[in-house]
């Protein structure tokens, strides 16, 4: 049996998931916010990223977020050494403003929980997934056919 696979990126989450200064003057949240405390780690998620999952209508919301969505579980279920050395490298960017939190797989735990708290972010069966793993594919460009035909079993 053929089916499509649900394509995934872990770059899709890391560039939404520090800020810089334009979004941090606009939040109201301190710079110095303490991000190991979980509150404040929630205060983050819902200032930065839960506005990017507001209902639309507009396909191009509808389509980033269920990329975002399943990028992240995924990413919850294969974390290794590179997605934490990748979170870290991002987090490192020149434009970020709040330091990381020491345990970025909790972070994204509560990512996880903040914004989808009745759902599982547990995957049955990898194989459902195709893993672009590749910095360079925007989540709003069309896939190129080479990437469509590999996704397809």
């Amino acid at each position: 049996m053929r089916f499509k696979r649900i394509i995934v990126n872990r770059y899709w989450i890391y560039s939404y998931l520090q800020v810089g200064d334009a979004e941090a003057n606009e939040s109201g949240l301190p710079q110095s916010l303490y991000m190991d405390d979980p509150l404040n780690q929630e205060r983050y998620i819902r200032a930065f990223i839960a506005p990017h999952f507001a209902t639309s209508y507009y396909p191009n919301d509808i389509r980033f977020q269920y990329k975002f969505k399943e990028s992240l579980r995924y990413c919850l279920n294969v974390y290794d050494a590179d997605i934490e050395s990748d979170l870290e490298h991002e987090w490192a960017q020149p434009y970020g403003i709040y330091k990381k939190p020491r345990d970025l797989q909790a972070f994204l735990q509560r990512v996880w929980q903040v914004l989808f708290p009745d759902e599982p972010w547990q995957i049955d069966d990898l194989d459902y997934y195709f893993d672009l793993n590749d910095s360079r594919i925007n989540m709003f460009d069309p896939l190129p056919a080479v990437i469509r035909d590999q996704r397809d079993r």
